[in-house]
């Protein structure tokens, strides 16, 4: 009697360690097929980043970057030449999102490019100072002739303010639209440095281009 007793209680401890083991492994680990918990609705959710505002600087401003980097490539560059390069985004009050200039160097023989561009649409240049490919300069070619910066004195908004008086702003009133072009260079013929205030896309299609001393900011003439 005490030997079955005894092996009853073996039998009945065995089991019960089997069932708490069998127990504690099913609680510990979840089935291999169970589904992934889902998050949200499933579908990826996309944020639109802000659109990157339109830089727009004046002629003075832009000219001073550019003419930085110029000095940068060649210590004794001297402007020839500096526009703007209007764009749709563009306001009609002297500043311009895109802007060019041309350097010469005569201890390289060279003439350079530059261009600065704060636009932001698709279609617009990278942002920021793109330098531009190298070409022969010629000191005695007068197309080419650089200017000495202390002739620089009035800024493309002063010259567009002018501009506006002489006839710009019934230009705009009529076409409030078309594109204002800025052109600094120097006038050869009269010793002088000047802005162009061009109301078209270029001097060959513009409704009217008015002449201002970028010295004094007085006008200096017409063209129809």
């Amino acid at each position: 009697m005490r030997t079955s007793l005894f092996a009853k209680t073996v039998v009945l401890g065995t089991a019960t360690l089997l069932l708490a083991s069998a127990l504690g492994t099913t609680g510990c680990s979840s089935p291999a097929n169970a589904p992934a918990k889902s998050v949200g609705s499933g579908k990826a959710k996309i944020t639109a980043k802000p659109a990157k505002a339109t830089d727009l600087e004046t002629g003075r401003e832009a000219f001073q970057k550019l003419y930085a980097m110029a000095r940068s490539w060649a210590p004794d560059a001297r402007p020839v030449r500096f526009e703007s390069r209007p764009r749709r985004e563009d306001k009609r009050d002297g500043t311009g999102s895109v802007w060019s200039g041309t350097f010469a160097s005569s201890s390289r023989n060279q003439i350079r490019s530059y261009l600065w561009s704060g636009a932001s649409a698709e279609d617009a240049p990278e942002a920021g100072i793109t330098p531009g490919s190298t070409d022969v300069f010629n000191e005695t070619n007068a197309s080419t002739r650089p200017f000495d910066l202390t002739f620089l004195k009035v800024d493309s908004d002063k010259a567009f303010a002018v501009a506006s008086k002489k006839g710009g702003a019934a230009v705009l009133k009529k076409n409030p639209e078309i594109p204002v072009k800025y052109v600094l260079f120097w006038d050869a013929p009269k010793g002088r440095l000047v802005w162009q205030v061009i109301f078209g896309q270029s001097e060959y299609d513009a409704k009217l281009v008015v002449w201002v001393n970028a010295s004094t900011g007085d006008f200096a003439k017409i063209e129809h």
